[in-house]
């Protein structure tokens, strides 16, 4: 499969999107037909002094795996949702069942909308820097 990485532009939302991945597992290194996500500077590098680290510390990195990949940007579109929301404790969130993708509309989804915090207008996630 094909892995990716992005920066968040936050260490915390980084880590609020790792938890609430549902299909994507958190991992310490990739190696499997499943997807898988990391946060190399909290897991693999985290043995790095800081200040010789070379990577973003809000890095996040997916594998991709053998899963329909509709689910798995569904996935990623809920844990989005759900890390910009002012939810405590995003594990906690539950799951929303997957849509089937002719649901969406002809473009996709990409008009969905996150809260990023209580006071903050909804951005649809195809403005999103991140």
């Amino acid at each position: 499969g094909s892995v990716l990485a992005f920066e968040t532009g936050d260490v915390r939302l980084s880590q609020r999107l790792v938890d609430a991945l549902q299909l994507f597992k958190l991992t310490v290194s990739f190696g499997s037909c499943n997807s898988l996500a990391e946060l190399p500077c909290l897991l693999s590098h985290a043995s790095i002094p800081a200040e010789k680290r070379t990577l973003p510390a809000d890095l996040v990195r997916l594998s991709v795996g053998i899963e329909d990949a509709r689910d798995l940007v569904e996935d990623l579109r809920r844990a989005f949702r759900v890390a910009l929301s002012d939810a405590p404790d995003v594990r906690a969130v539950p799951a929303t069942p997957v849509t089937p993708l002719g649901e969406f509309g002809a473009e996709g989804d990409d008009q969905a909308t996150v809260s990023s915090s209580g006071a903050a207008p909804e951005t649809p996630l195809s403005d999103l820097d991140a």
